[in-house]
């Protein structure tokens, strides 16, 4: 996966998004008779692929247009920089990066996911009863200054502890930006990212991922995936004490092990991944701690997703791992309090 890869900044883009906003009534951000990146071509071969970009693209300036003139200029750049990087997760476990009706359709679900969030709203569940709303923190980068690109989402009221728990949760990724020292001499390198996307989102439950990455000088940059889940109804942020018992832990454990393993056996094509490898040894007690800690859990209208950032279960250089587990299987092990959809 190439969750939270940063690409060169798209100026290309850029062009075609800027002239899309001065046109009254412009549908798309580009011209399919101008395309040109194999991600543009994708995009004008279907009419689905083709269709969310003109809903994206609808979303935005709505949202632009409703915004304080002063955030406009920061609300313009985060699309720019957004669709530079709107192809960055279709790629296969390899590292390839998909071609044909498979890249158009991982587009056109990109873009129904921004369309989502320039709205302030869940890509599934009937929403949150308190309303929310996108926020933006675009600083360009510059001489002892880190480039930050921050756009996540907020509730717009905090009625109760769940929408405070929530907002101090997404405030609070704020906390790794660090700034560069005159001196350093990576400091044109510091570069700070989280985007969010509420992936459900009820009376009862709201559930978001971040895709972060931070560059702060050292000898790589790290990205990781964190989720936030709020119990709207119990009024606070849930834990994975909350979701189950010591039983149905073991069964959780156990099936996220297996789908790790197994991802891993493909990603060395074959070779490793068993109990008796050396650099497999300590992955059973990796993947239990990563999987009962509630921050790596995401949840969707018919599934949760659990994301192990590089380093969580694996070497920095294996990247992503990611279990997934249906309802189906879920529910009878989770607690009957925990907001399951």
């Amino acid at each position: 996966m190439h969750i939270g890869r940063r690409d060169a900044h798209p100026l290309a883009a850029f062009a075609c998004l800027a002239a899309a906003t001065v046109l009254p009534g412009a549908a798309s951000a580009f011209d399919c008779a101008k395309a040109r990146t194999a991600d543009e071509k994708a995009i004008c071969a279907t009419p689905e692929a083709r269709a969310a970009d003109d809903a994206m693209t609808k979303a935005f300036e709505a949202l632009r247009a409703a915004a304080a003139p002063a955030q406009r200029a920061s609300i313009l750049e985060a699309q720019v920089r957004w669709i530079g990087q709107r192809g960055q997760a279709c790629y296969d476990s390899k590292g390839d990066k998909f071609t044909g009706d498979k890249l158009s359709a991982c587009l056109a679900d990109a873009s129904t996911a921004r369309t989502k969030f320039l709205q302030g709203a869940s890509e599934a569940g009937p929403g949150a009863s308190t309303p929310m709303a996108p926020f933006f923190t675009i600083v360009k980068g510059g001489k002892g200054r880190a480039d930050v690109d921050f756009e996540v989402v907020k509730f717009t009221a905090q009625p109760g502890g769940a929408q405070r728990a929530f907002n101090a949760a997404v405030d609070k990724l704020s906390e790794d930006i660090t700034q560069p020292e005159a001196d350093d001499p990576a400091a044109d390198r510091y570069a700070f990212e989280a985007i969010m996307r509420v992936t459900y989102a009820s009376p009862r439950l709201v559930s978001a991922t971040v895709n972060a990455y931070q560059d702060s000088g050292g000898a790589h940059p790290n990205s990781y995936i964190s989720h936030i889940n709020v119990d709207l109804g119990a009024g606070k942020e849930l834990s994975f004490a909350d979701l189950a018992d010591a039983k149905g832990q073991k069964a959780i454990d156990a099936k996220c092990l297996e789908q790790v393993r197994a991802a891993r056996k493909e990603k060395m094509d074959g070779e490793g991944g068993g109990p008796d490898d050396l650099f497999d040894s300590d992955m059973a007690k990796n993947v239990a701690a990563a999987t009962n800690a509630l921050g790596a859990w995401g949840f969707d209208a018919d599934k949760a997703v659990v994301d192990y950032s590089p380093y969580s279960v694996g070497s920095y250089a294996e990247g992503y791992y990611q279990c997934e587990l249906p309802y189906a299987f879920l529910k009878p092990l989770a607690k009957p309090t925990f907001p399951l959809p």
